[in-house]
């Protein structure tokens, strides 16, 4: 009986001692790890590393990112973007003339229509508490036929600079739709308004029929310019980038008396990384298109578009 106790506990010692061993070699209840390896039935790597794409593919740390890098650099300019034109939201500018606070700070010429000039006064106003009260603020009325019309948000103080035009300040334009001399629609000029940052202009729109005038803004520097060279000119906007967001164009053209402006052209042509990426028009009417692919290593690919009839295709 004593030698069968002793025989008990040497057994025990010894399962005790197996289980220990089994232990650190990693073994469970289920005889599989915890953590997906080796499978013990076929040797095939069975593990999920498809949050480390490094590993996934086998390959070096860094290949995998330089693989993905080589994916994004597929991408393909379209042969030909269509633009989604869509009618210019006018404002109708209201009469009004110098308020009692308002210093006038400087006259400028802005051209003239059928022969009768065109003004722009510019003040600054004392009232701090007033619209446009700030220092870098100010107050235009463009002057025609001795009459003053408010477009009614604030302008840069940079209008009062010695030649506001060469500062990018001021545009004068002049493009109309001119079907006869008494229905002419004129986009006159612009003046850049106040903001945090250059480029945001606003646009001066008459109507010869109405004596009406009217407004409308948008961010960039315009230029009159006949892109297809068929004769009618159209008005690109210049977007010359601020902040986070890189150059970028957009097109205003005449349609049956009615101004229509496009989209982005980076949105059109569906450019990776768009705030990265850039599209410039150059002096030959070239809408160069800067695509950034992966903005970590500026790697980027570049296509040159031109216009015609309403629709952008790659030269």
């Amino acid at each position: 009986m004593k030698a069968m106790t002793i025989w008990r506990y040497v057994l025990i010692i010894g399962c005790v001692s197996m289980g220990m061993v089994m232990a650190s070699c990693g073994v469970n209840d289920s005889g599989k790890s915890d953590v997906k390896g080796t499978d013990a039935a076929t040797g095939n790597i069975d593990a999920d590393y498809s949050n480390n794409p490094s590993i996934a593919s086998g390959a070096p740390d860094g290949a995998a990112d330089s693989k993905q890098g080589d994916r994004q650099q597929e991408f393909k300019f379209p042969k030909s973007v269509k633009l989604q034109f869509q009618r210019v939201e006018l404002i109708e500018l209201s009469k009004e003339q110098a308020g009692g606070t308002w210093e006038h700070t400087q006259t400028i010429s802005f051209g003239e229509i059928d022969g009768e000039p065109v003004l722009l006064e510019v003040y600054k106003t004392h009232d701090q508490k007033a619209l446009c009260g700030l220092s870098y603020e100010r107050v235009v009325l463009i002057e025609y036929k001795k009459e003053k019309y408010r477009y009614q948000d604030c302008f840069s103080a940079s209008l009062e600079d010695e030649n506001p035009e060469q500062h990018a300040a001021l545009f004068l334009l002049g493009y109309k739709h001119e079907e006869s001399r008494d229905s002419t629609l004129i986009v006159h000029g612009a003046a850049e308004l106040s903001a945090n940052g250059p480029g945001r202009m606003a646009y001066f729109y008459f109507d010869v029929a109405q004596g009406r005038w009217y407004g409308f803004e948008d961010w960039g520097l315009p230029r009159v310019v006949d892109l297809d060279g068929d004769g009618i000119a159209e008005l690109v906007n210049q977007f010359q980038g601020l902040h986070m967001q890189w150059p970028d164009i957009t097109v205003y053209r005449w349609t049956n008396r009615i101004l229509e402006k496009s989209p982005s052209l980076k949105s059109l042509i569906g450019l990776p990384n768009e705030s990265y990426s850039a599209a410039i028009l150059d002096d030959q009417a070239r809408i160069n298109v800067t695509a950034v692919m992966n903005v970590e290593n500026e790697h980027k690919v570049t296509a040159s578009y031109k216009y015609t009839n309403g629709e952008i295709y790659v030269e």
